[in-house]
């Protein structure tokens, strides 16, 4: 295949992609003209491009002609056996977590630089459980767990590197937002390698839910999921004499406990 050709296969595939990812969990139905505005495909490329999805049962075009994705784009995602295993051993506890909060339970993974929800329990807090599926992940206390994890060289030398030293260490990331009267907790969920392959967090109203009983149930429930995994987890993983004496030295940010604030 020479080159030419090549190139116009990964167009094609990527004008595709661009039209898969105008739907979102918010917005799962749209109409042509809507899918063509958010893709910034022309309006013929657009019908063209969703006709041939149709056929392949990829997107689905309801009576009322907006287009939704389809049974077949589903079966496909369910081969991708590892995130669905997660989700599935995670899910009862997670339902467990926002029972005891009250909030707005997240399951999260990391691709690239972005967090990618791929479960979540909404509570009666509003913030980062209304977002979008996919989001940028240091905007989230979730995805800078992730990020804390990742290692790579250039997460040692961002100006966040000291954040993320402290999430490894404290196995928690906490996020004040006293202007809205918000906290989110984070913490690592790990595989039987002992790495890190997601992220539990929960969203909460500080008015609602005492903060300092949150980040111990999410770490603990963390570590639940990790050992349903078959991670050599428990509950204490992180409770060292040097943590407990570095959350007695307080945070003038945030009052909190056996986390980090970020």
């Amino acid at each position: 295949m020479d080159r030419v050709q090549t190139r116009s296969r990964h167009q094609s595939a990527d004008r595709i992609f661009s039209i898969l990812d105008v739907f979102t969990a918010n917005r799962p139905r749209l109409t042509l003209s809507a899918i063509s505005r958010r893709s910034g495909h022309p309006i013929a490329t657009v019908h063209r491009l969703t006709s041939a999805l149709v056929q392949l049962g990829v997107l689905d075009r309801g009576e009322d002609g907006q287009y939704g994705i389809g049974i077949r784009l589903w079966e496909i995602a369910r081969l991708e056996h590892r995130t669905l295993r997660l989700r599935e051993i995670a899910l009862p506890l997670l339902l467990r977590l926002h029972r005891s909060t009250g909030s707005a339970v997240l399951l999260s993974v990391l691709d690239d630089t972005e967090a990618v929800i791929i479960e979540q329990i909404s509570g009666r807090t509003p913030g980062e459980a209304d977002s979008n599926i996919r989001v940028p992940a240091w905007t989230t206390t979730g995805g800078l767990v992730l990020l804390a994890h990742r290692g790579t060289p250039a997460d040692l030398n961002t100006p966040l590197a000291p954040v993320f030293a402290d999430i490894r260490r404290t196995g928690t990331a906490v996020r004040d937002g006293r202007a809205r009267a918000e906290f989110s907790v984070a913490a690592p969920v790990h595989n039987t390698a002992g790495t890190v392959i997601a992220a539990l967090s929960v969203v909460g109203m500080r008015s609602g839910t005492e903060p300092r009983f949150v980040v111990h149930a999410v770490r603990d429930t963390a570590n639940d999921v990790s050992e349903a995994l078959g991670a050599p987890v428990t509950s204490d993983r992180f409770r060292t004499a040097e943590d407990r004496q570095f959350h007695r030295a307080g945070d003038s940010r945030l009052p909190l406990t056996d986390g980090v604030a970020v």
